[in-house]
């Protein structure tokens, strides 16, 4: 669940654990333990399975269980079971957007360099009514020339023609003729510079559109969520597409990570998560676009 935790926080949800330990066992095995970061509570009582209708009488610990629990109140799905394998997990994402709740996303910026995505149109910054359409607003939600160095994009007026990445230093250089204060498109993927970390609770609506790929290096962010890309292997279902690029590149832990079509085709890989707001670079052969399929 750990590490689809900003999928359910960018459909507005809250993720919570149950546990019928006691509060100290639960933040040594649980948190601790397993590193997770959202919510842990102790049912020691066994009160809250009682009520939910999963107690294990003979084992006296609660069955393995998931709710979708809308802002009313009331439960709008349940699986009693085992609920850690990637169908069910999907399924509770689905079950979310049925509810069409408005959605949340916290965009994580550690100090150095970062390539980041905006999962969400974005309607709201750090609680304020306020929009981020382009990248000197962006600039600005970063903590503007106090805290960001550059931002850097290939803005699709650029994207296919020779000045592919463009460079965002300060306000100053923004206007409608900088190709560098760019609109932030759907899959928009954008490498960032800070000197100190920072979180940023944005507030808006899921972006929907498809991946677009030009010829060469592309800075792209995933802008479907429900297109079953969760890991780069998944980028092997889409009939065509790792014959129409060269490489895949995620930067982690301050390093760009390659990889290949064929290791992708192969599965002889080990395997990356895609997660919300984390962009990526494709180096792409020839145009391409990805949303449910290759056109």
């Amino acid at each position: 669940m750990q590490s689809h935790y900003s999928d359910f926080r960018e459909r507005g949800a809250e993720l919570y654990a149950i546990s019928v330990d006691t509060p100290a066992v639960s933040k040594r095995s649980v948190i601790e333990g397993l590193g997770v970061q959202f919510p842990v509570l102790s049912d020691e009582s066994r009160e809250t399975i009682k009520a939910y209708g999963v107690h294990d009488r003979i084992a006296n610990i609660a069955k393995p269980s998931a709710f979708v629990i809308d802002q009313s109140g009331i439960i709008r799905y349940k699986s009693i079971g085992d609920t850690s394998n990637r169908e069910s997990i999907d399924t509770l994402i689905e079950e979310l957007e049925k509810l069409g709740v408005s959605s949340g996303f916290n965009l994580s910026v550690p100090a150095g360099i970062s390539l980041i995505h905006l999962p969400l149109a974005v309607t709201g910054v750090n609680g304020d009514s306020r929009s981020i359409t382009r990248i000197s607003d962006l600039f600005d939600a970063l903590g503007g020339e106090a805290n960001v160095h550059w931002l850097i994009t290939t803005p699709p007026s650029t994207r296919d023609g020779s000045s592919r990445f463009q460079v965002f230093f300060r306000p100053s250089d923004a206007g409608a003729h900088f190709p560098a204060d760019a609109v932030i498109q759907p899959d928009t993927g954008i490498l960032v510079s800070v000197r100190d970390p920072v979180m940023v609770d944005l507030a808006g609506d899921p972006v929907e559109g498809k991946l677009r790929l030009y010829p060469g290096p592309n800075l792209v962010g995933l802008p479907h969520r429900d297109a079953g890309v969760r890991r780069v292997s998944d980028f092997a279902q889409f009939p065509g597409f790792l014959d129409k690029i060269s490489l895949i590149s995620i930067y982690a832990n301050g390093t760009f990570h390659p990889i290949l079509p064929n290791e992708i085709a192969s599965g002889a890989l080990n395997d990356v998560e895609i997660s919300s707001g984390n962009a990526f670079v494709v180096v792409a052969k020839e145009s391409a676009v990805l949303g449910f399929g290759i056109e």
